[in-house]
């Protein structure tokens, strides 16, 4: 409904996706008009020591994939390859953001929108993730997609109650440094939790003795 309302395609638009990774496989994320042309441009996958990192984040690991890599993969119809997401969180989110229903009715937000992804989550079916590998992927996307020429929205559906949640912890430190007043066409979405109005933050049981 608010896809339609606000006529949102998402084309020429990168979505970034920081996350426990996707599934290239899945039709999704493919051009509806050539299921052999994926519309991941990069997968860099942090948890994995089997190929290269992205150029210029060498210190940080992992193997970054592109498209023509997935593409490839995709006309021989090898479907196993890659990153898998065990976990599903990543692929489950950046369906709800760019996935265009894989001519299903289930269509994202921006559905022709290119995806750079980070699986930033260094165990294989793992949620967890360190402050510095969620700064690091807020970097490369920002870097990967100004080196296209493209806007971006990055989703950082994380979900976490540590910290001091009034901003000035290291990640929205971060995220202050790419967007805000003056900075057009970038935009980072990161999830409220999933905790509603919890008093989680402060608590303790005082003792009534004196």
């Amino acid at each position: 409904q608010v896809r339609n309302a606000y006529t949102v395609r998402g084309k020429d638009i990168i979505v970034g996706i920081i996350d426990t990774g996707i599934d290239p496989a899945q039709l999704d994320f493919r051009s509806l008009a050539d299921d052999t042309r994926s519309r991941i441009l990069y997968l860099w996958d942090m948890s994995r020591t089997d190929g290269q990192p992205p150029k210029g984040f060498e210190s940080a690991g992992g193997t970054e994939i592109d498209s023509t890599f997935i593409n490839a993969k995709l006309r021989v119809g090898d479907l196993f390859f890659a990153n898998t997401d065990l976990n599903g969180h990543g692929t489950h989110v950046s369906g709800t953001a760019a996935g265009n229903g894989g001519g299903t009715q289930f269509i994202g937000m921006a559905p022709e929108a290119d995806l750079v992804v980070v699986k930033a989550t260094r165990g294989e079916a793992s949620g967890s993730f360190s402050s510095a590998d969620i700064i690091t992927a807020l970097d490369y996307i920002h870097k990967t997609a100004e080196r296209l020429g493209k806007p971006y929205v990055i989703n950082m559906s994380l979900g976490a109650v540590a910290g001091p949640a009034d901003g000035s912890d290291a990640e929205s430190a971060a995220i202050d440094n790419l967007v805000g007043a003056g900075k057009e066409n970038k935009v980072v979405v990161v999830a409220a939790g999933n905790d509603g109005e919890r008093r989680i933050h402060a608590q303790d049981t005082l003792s009534t003795d004196s």
